[in-house]
């Protein structure tokens, strides 16, 4: 049933050119607001789905609540490193729940960073890819990853979202 809503849902924008749209969305109440926000976050959810597999594979270990504990966290002095790097990382950018993540109310500044960390190659971190091999997102996975960062980014520009320095610059 879920499914079915959200196709329904992305019909509804294509058949609207509700994607390309250049100006934000114009709603008038706060019912009106929410229902548009949560309809955006089912969009935005199902296309994360395409690079849900490679953040499992490379971030969610220390990024979620899903985290598979390697055999040396075990050892009590790498076990506290572990579990209090995991908890600032998840601190700042949480993807336990979907879209939107945990970690930052600005949303598009948390995925500048996204896209920025894992083009400088800082993400996932060095210490972690020493005992975990492939887990670097590159190539066609990063293409990819940035592809829907940029497609994510666009559609809540169009729904009236704005990083927080752009909303900060516009309320002076």
């Amino acid at each position: 049933m879920k499914k079915i809503f959200i196709i329904l849902v992305i019909l509804v924008m294509v058949s609207t050119n509700g994607f390309a749209q250049d100006e934000a969305v114009e709603v008038d109440t706060p019912m009106e607001q929410a229902i548009s926000q949560d309809s955006l976050f089912i969009i935005i959810n199902a296309s994360f789905e395409k690079v849900k597999p490679m953040l499992t594979n490379s971030c969610y270990d220390c990024h979620s609540d899903q985290t598979e504990q390697p055999w040396y966290f075990n050892i009590p002095v790498i076990n506290g490193w572990l579990e209090g790097h995991i908890e600032h990382a998840r601190r700042n950018l949480d993807f336990s729940t979907g879209f939107p993540f945990a970690g930052s109310p600005d949303l598009i500044h948390l995925l500048e960073e996204i896209k920025e960390e894992v083009a400088e190659g800082e993400m996932p971190i060095f210490s972690y890819r020493i005992m975990h091999w492939g887990k670097l997102i590159e190539d066609e996975k990063q293409d990819t990853l940035f592809a829907w960062i940029d497609e994510t980014i666009g559609l809540l520009k169009a729904h009236g979202f704005k990083a927080q320095e752009q909303q900060e610059k516009d309320e002076h």
